[in-house]
């Protein structure tokens, strides 16, 4: 489960006579628009109606991956590689109803039958009461069976249930073992593999592009439970059909591939969230009700990966994060409803129609034949950083497995002993050990990442920053060296792995990300924390870095921007400058919804809220102050004076350039 904050409610059940009037309007209005062998889209955005400049800053803002709109069957702007098939996580689930609905529709499936009656049971043996939770129960998270489960996160065994705490269908709690349990009714009602049933019955017909047996398989948690999970690989553009089809009512190119009463059902909200009075969930889906003025229901997994249906606005959103590369989408809700209010203009009279455009280039890759003889030299199991794994040979080729969990990666040969792995888009490395016939294994990014950490292991820091601005192959990601940092974090080698980020600073200025992971790490000392000499440290870096990145590595406006905002934070915490008592009085007050007020001879800055969180304010010059939060600083306050020198208005002011002011004493900021 992704959604955060709604990891666990007592959820009270909704009327259903008034959910299925709801969802019977909610579901009204979206006409058979099927895509073809490939997708279609707009001329330009602003053809169906949006802001590409717009929409296309928001995508930059938000760290997802990859991006697809798609209005009336039609892609009004994709971002991001959306070939790449990432993880989906708990979208899995959503997946699983479609599967559901088919064999429910054909009456293989009855949604009453109870785990009694089919004969499920689990390590720890199922009590009588729990055996009497039905399909449906387990499909609304009702079941009220608390057992350990494949691919829980800590935090749901945390918050899990103590056994027989609930009866079922009274208690909503969003548990792992009920959706895996559905994987294993599944199977045994279709006697036939998930993913096989997946392709033949949903990717076929709907006519995905990307998605193969391969990129599905079974997690297995063998010392908890016999019940796997079922986790994904799929690209947004399979994703984005997915959605359509639920947006179509089931219909694909004329069609009922599932029924309009399945989806119905499946989306009426049988649980509501206290906290959020419009969101609740169905079979399998999340329903929010009143989304920006519109109801919704979406598919959701952790890192942000989405499918958002929207009915009424004719609209499916798929956002993609990169979680091979730990990588997750930032305030994705807030994302979304700046992607509607991008919206400029009704869609045009006669919108022209291209064949969508890929705007991700895939690496370039020069693959080797391998003949059956070397296949069998690197199939087995290793090793690496003390993690297991397996190289299988299958389907004419090979295939890494366990190293991201059970997922499957086809492994493409480059070079002797090099492959480049699908998808995770790394690559493995095969290279003789000391011991005779022994294998050692390693993983890098690039080829270039590879390089660069076997020169700063063998011959030092130097000699790497050296061949650093040699490479001509420049590293274009910042993941690359954060991942060689990572690597140098885990090998216990930190004066490598500050080097490391450093250079990630200096290569890419505008990224929060590199910047906050510097900062972090170089603060992060066991028994020292953030002190004031560490802080002075790294406001002494941060000095030379800005004199560095002038001259050095990159010319990037904007990156340098950010580096100096980041350069005067610093400085002010290490180096903080006076705030005397008169200037305290002048600016203290109340100003619409923020609040600065002197505590225990300290200015503070805080926001109306359920939960007040008071930040210090640190001095940056004469009336702009930062906030000292322990966290890269992103917002800072200006204030502007008027008569007798006070304080009359508050003005916020955004890394990103956005402002906002609040007039001294007004109810509302502008």
């Amino acid at each position: 489960m992704e959604l955060q904050k709604t990891t666990h409610f007592h959820f009270k059940t909704m009327g259903v006579l008034l959910s299925v009037l709801i969802i019977l309007g909610f579901l009204t209005g979206a006409a058979a628009q099927s895509p073809g062998k490939s997708w279609e889209q707009y001329l330009t955005p602003e053809e169906a109606g949006w802001s590409g400049e717009k929409l296309r800053e928001i995508y930059k803002q938000s760290g997802a991956s990859a991006l697809m709109i798609v209005y009336k069957g039609k892609v009004a702007a994709a971002f991001g590689d959306i070939r790449r098939r990432f993880k989906c996580h708990s979208v899995r689930k959503s997946l699983l109803n479609a599967l559901y609905g088919i064999l429910v529709d054909k009456g293989t499936i009855d949604l009453d039958n109870t785990l009694e009656a089919l004969k499920i049971d689990d390590i720890a043996s199922l009590t009588a009461a729990e055996k009497q939770a039905r399909i449906r129960d387990l499909l609304k998270c009702r079941s009220g069976v608390y057992h350990p489960a494949a691919a829980e996160t800590d935090q749901m065994k945390a918050q899990r249930p103590r056994r027989g705490s609930h009866k079922r269908d009274t208690y909503w709690y969003y548990n792992n073992w009920d959706f895996n349990v559905l994987g294993t009714i599944f199977e045994q009602k279709a006697n036939a593999d998930i993913f096989e049933f997946f392709l033949r019955h949903i990717a076929a017909p709907l006519q995905m592009e990307d998605f193969r047996i391969i990129d599905g398989t079974h997690d297995y948690e063998r010392e908890y439970t016999i019940h796997p999970a079922y986790p994904f690989k799929m690209s947004a553009r399979d994703m984005a059909r997915f959605g359509q089809l639920y947006l179509q009512k089931g219909k694909w190119d004329g069609k009922q591939i599932i029924s309009e009463k399945w989806i119905a059902e499946s989306m009426i909200p049988y649980s509501s969230v206290p906290d959020r009075e419009t969101l609740g969930y169905g079979y399998l889906w999340w329903i929010d009700e009143n989304f920006n003025g519109s109801r919704m229901f979406f598919a959701s997994g952790v890192g942000g990966q989405f499918i958002g249906v929207f009915p009424a606005r004719q609209v499916v959103i798929v956002i993609r994060a990169d979680t091979y590369a730990e990588k997750s989408v930032k305030n994705r809700f807030d994302a979304i409803r700046k992607m509607f209010a991008a919206r400029i203009h009704p869609l045009a009279a006669k919108p022209k129609f291209i064949p969508l455009r890929l705007s991700v280039k895939r690496p370039k890759l020069n693959t080797i034949p391998l003949v059956q003889k070397e296949f069998t030299r690197y199939v087995g199991e290793y090793r690496f950083n003390d993690k297991p794994f397996l190289i299988k040979h299958m389907d004419g080729g090979l295939i890494l497995e366990n190293y991201h969990y059970y997922y499957k990666f086809r492994l493409l040969p480059v070079a002797q002993g090099t492959f480049f792995i699908e998808d995770m888009e790394e690559f493995l490395f095969f290279e003789p050990g000391v011991e005779g016939g022994s294998i050692n294994v390693d993983f890098h990014k690039s080829k270039e990442i590879a390089k660069l950490y076997h020169t700063i292991l063998d011959r030092g820091i130097d000699a790497g920053i050296t061949l650093f601005r040699e490479i001509k192959n420049r590293i274009d990601d910042e993941y690359l060296l954060k991942s060689l940092a990572d690597r140098f974090g885990k090998e216990e080698k930190r004066a490598e792995a500050m080097e490391v980020l450093r250079l990630n600073v200096l290569l890419f200025p505008g990224s929060l990300s590199a910047h906050r992971e510097f900062i972090k790490r170089f603060s992060d000392v066991p028994g020292e924390g953030a002190s004031s000499k560490r802080l002075k440290a790294l406001a002494d870096i941060y000095d030379r870095l800005l004199k560095e990145s002038t001259s050095g590595l990159s010319g990037d406006s904007p990156g340098l921007s950010v580096l100096r905002w980041y350069t005067q934070w610093l400085k002010a915490r290490a180096y903080p400058l006076p705030i005397s008592d008169e200037e305290k009085k002048r600016i203290v007050g109340t100003y619409g919804p923020r609040h600065v007020i002197v505590k225990k001879g300290d200015l503070y800055y805080y926001r109306d809220s359920p939960k007040i969180t008071m930040y210090p304010m640190v001095k940056l010059s004469e009336n702009l102050f930062a906030l000292d939060d322990n966290y890269p600083d992103i917002f800072r306050i200006q204030f502007v004076m008027g008569k007798n020198n006070q304080a009359i208005k508050l003005i916020g002011i955004f890394l990103g350039g956005q402002r906002d002011e609040s007039v001294r004493g007004a109810n509302k900021s502008k």
